[in-house]
């Protein structure tokens, strides 16, 4: 990878760096990972197929909303992208905001980046952006993204019954929650 080519990090972990996103990098990850009926049903979306122009208003939809803050996930030891992670409804009076994470390279999956990825934004939005209460709605039988959330500091902050469809079965919603002035920083790691 040329200097020309390598992704901009903003934040550096252990396994995953976070970066802004790239038109098409995000156009590229965007279309192999929506197109993937599997990834879209561990996130509680309805799978369907994504076209390059629905991935494109995507896009320009998300760079031009002003209470969303946008990251690329990168596996670290190859720099390439493997998900996204972003703040939504972010609140700067309460001071609250919804976390969301989509590892779509299900080869990464139950490798702990999720948790570090969580880990990072949470750290992020405490010590650099000033919130208080960060939270997130998971499909309650998504267990693995269950632990690695409670992993990163999340606590169950209620449950919707059976509030959310996909196809014609319909699942629990989870909500969870990280304080602020309850959060366990990570230690990191010596080696």
């Amino acid at each position: 990878m040329t200097d020309s080519e390598a992704p901009i990090l903003n934040i550096v972990g252990e396994r995953v760096a976070l970066g802004p996103l790239h038109r098409e990098r995000m156009l590229a990850l965007d279309l192999k990972q929506a197109n993937d009926f599997t990834v879209t049903r561990w996130g509680g979306q309805n799978p369907h197929p994504i076209t390059e122009e629905m991935a494109a208003a995507r896009y320009e939809r998300i760079t031009h909303t002003p209470n969303e803050l946008w990251f690329f996930i990168y596996e670290r030891a190859s720099l390439r992208p493997i998900g996204i992670t972003y703040f939504s409804d972010m609140n700067r009076v309460h001071r609250t905001a919804e976390f969301n994470i989509r590892i779509g390279a299900t080869d990464c999956w139950g490798k702990g980046y999720g948790t570090e990825t969580t880990q990072l934004m949470v750290t992020y939005a405490f010590d650099v952006l000033g919130f208080h209460v960060i939270w997130l709605r998971v499909i309650g039988t998504n267990e693995r993204a269950i632990r690695a959330y409670r992993r990163a500091g999340f606590q169950d902050a209620g449950r919707l019954r059976e509030a959310h469809r996909i196809g014609q079965q319909a699942y629990d919603l989870l909500y969870m929650e990280c304080l602020a002035s309850e959060y366990q920083r990570p230690v990191p790691r010596s080696t």
